[in-house]
């Protein structure tokens, strides 16, 4: 390269010197080239130069130095080598990857703390599921379930209201709501305690085991009374004056479960619902000589896998006036006389029943009621006339089946469907699956 720029040099002193000899032609073509002196030197300075001449085969390409910085400029807007993932958790739109963790979207689990990480995210699904996925919940993470919906459905990782007392930390639900009772107000009550005292506004109250001679009136506000679970809680009333063992009314909503309302044999009713709301499930009503349950002025009942009534002559086990009762699951036995029923109600009531085994001792007929829905019921009708030896116990109000005596149909009469109860009066479980045949009644033998 240096010989030829010498050559060229020599060529261009040589054409300078013809021009001084008056030929002009060989300095007309330097020129054209656009090369001088200064070009020259500066081209010679240059360690990779490009020089240009009129002879094509002198022309040279571009220096590799150049060609390696282009090269270099290519590597650094070239997409396929750039950085890649993400910077921050919302750049991932995966389900199974919602996070970013060291700038690649991840499960949650591979973050340090997957429910932190979610939450960052996104505040509605703060919870890291064991799949990877951020959801409303987790069981072990139930932290955004709240109010009306307490409880984590581990099934859909969402939050949903209670509908069984045990899934609630105070062990009550307010089942009109699906929302639980406040831990604030747990009584535990013992035999010689007054309970009537106790049931205050917002308040639980677990009834331990033994005999409570009282009657309980609960006026306005929101109470729950739940057996303890320890053995019978007998709320019998007291029998000397012939009282109501429970009344409900002045709009108050009270919350029965597991308890056994009995033997309140001086006239008095077993539970009486004047213009108030009652819950009643898995609880005994019987050998009360007043009746069962009365429902008046408005008031509105939903009665679950209970036992009510038994040989209460001339008597209603269940009488409902101007009210709204949902009754299922239930066994509802009359006495003897021309107006004993299992069930009566007036025209001025509403009255559904589902599930349920309605008998009574009377030859009229156990159902004295119009009602606005009955389905998958046993009766007498479709059955045969019932015999107390279909019970184990009958006159106590003890309507566990006596499966040796019982028809077989009652076995089968009923249809579980999504929201029944998932268990009968003594915890036995139903079948859980919708359009299942199950046991009419309270009692799975």
């Amino acid at each position: 390269m240096r010989g030829l720029c010498i050559a060229l040099l020599v060529a261009a002193c040589a054409s300078t010197s013809e021009s001084e000899d008056g030929t002009a032609d060989s300095s007309e073509g330097i020129a054209d080239t656009g090369t001088d002196s200064a070009t020259l030197t500066s081209s010679m300075s240059d360690t990779t130069p490009t020089v240009t001449t009129d002879d094509p085969t002198l022309t040279t390409s571009v220096s590799s130095s150049e060609t390696e910085s282009e090269t270099e400029v290519t590597s650094e807007t070239d997409p396929t080598t750039g950085p890649t993932g993400c910077v921050t958790s919302l750049e991932c739109t995966d389900p199974g990857s919602p996070v970013c963790v060291d700038e690649v979207c991840s499960p949650c689990g591979d973050a340090a703390d997957g429910d932190a990480a979610c939450e960052a995210k996104d505040p509605d699904a703060p919870a890291c599921r064991g799949d990877g996925e951020c959801v409303q919940c987790t069981p072990a993470n139930p932290s955004s379930c709240e109010d009306v919906t307490p409880i984590c459905d581990g099934g859909s990782s969402s939050c949903v209201g209670c509908t069984e007392h045990e899934q609630c930390a105070a062990g009550a639900c307010l089942l009109d709501t699906g929302a639980c009772f406040d831990e604030g107000c747990e009584v535990q009550i013992n035999p010689g305690d007054d309970i009537e005292n106790e049931a205050m506004d917002g308040c639980v109250l677990h009834i331990h085991a033994g005999a409570y001679a009282q009657s309980v009136t609960v006026s306005g506000g929101t109470v729950a009374l739940l057996a303890a679970g320890d053995g019978d809680a007998t709320l019998a009333g007291e029998t000397a004056n012939g009282s109501t063992s429970l009344t409900v009314t002045n709009g108050a909503t009270v919350y029965v479960e597991g308890l056994l309302i009995n033997g309140n044999d001086a006239g008095g009713i077993g539970v009486e619902v004047d213009n108030a709301f009652v819950w009643m499930d898995r609880t005994q009503v019987g050998a009360n000589t007043g009746g069962g349950i009365a429902l008046s002025n408005g008031a509105n009942a939903h009665v679950r896998n209970c036992f009510v009534g038994g040989s209460i002559n001339n008597l209603a086990a269940l009488d409902v006036t101007g009210s709204t009762i949902d009754l299922r699951y239930s066994t509802l036995g009359g006495g003897f006389g021309a107006t004993a029923a299992a069930l009566r109600c007036d025209a001025g009531s509403t009255v559904n029943v589902r599930n349920s085994l309605l008998v009574a001792e009377t030859n009229a007929p156990e159902v004295a009621c119009v009602t606005d829905s009955f389905d998958n019921n046993a009766t007498e009708a479709e059955l045969e006339e019932m015999n107390t030896n279909w019970f184990v116990g009958w006159a106590e109000g003890d309507f566990s089946l006596n499966v040796a005596n019982a028809p077989a149909e009652i076995l089968t009469t009923a249809v579980w469907n999504t929201e029944d109860p998932l268990v009968d009066i003594d915890d036995e479980p139903r079948p859980n699956v919708d359009g299942t045949a199950d046991v009419a009644g309270a009692d799975v033998p």
